[in-house]
């Protein structure tokens, strides 16, 4: 059996922890603008999902209906973007492409969460 490395494992550590630390600092700075409805709804999350900004035409205000529906499909749309970017970034981290990484993500089911 070969000898394990401990103090190996504890340097890697630390740089996973300042990587980790890095990609939560880019999540945090990241701003997407996710849209619906040719852009009558336009909302701004963070990368952490966090809402920065709701803007709504005036022509939808009335339609209550149809304003949820654009708000819904408009958040799900910044959704995505935060969830393209995050692929990417941990592609970069992990010396991956991000194709490479979704396939990985999706064997493991954690590609739609």
């Amino acid at each position: 059996m070969e000898n394990f490395d401990i103090s190996g494992l504890l340097s890697n550590m630390g740089k996973l922890q300042e990587q980790t630390k890095k990609f939560n600092t880019k999540l945090a700075e990241l701003t997407v603008t996710g849209s619906a409805g040719g852009g009558m709804v336009e909302i701004d999350l963070n990368g952490l999902s966090d809402m920065q900004d709701v803007r709504i035409s005036p022509e939808v205000a009335g339609d209550v209906d149809m304003l949820r529906d654009l708000i819904t499909a408009a958040y799900e749309n910044a959704k995505e973007k935060i969830k393209q970017e995050t692929l990417s970034a941990v592609s970069e981290i992990a010396g991956l492409n991000s194709g490479n990484l979704s396939s990985i993500l999706s064997m493991l089911n954690l590609n739609n969460r």
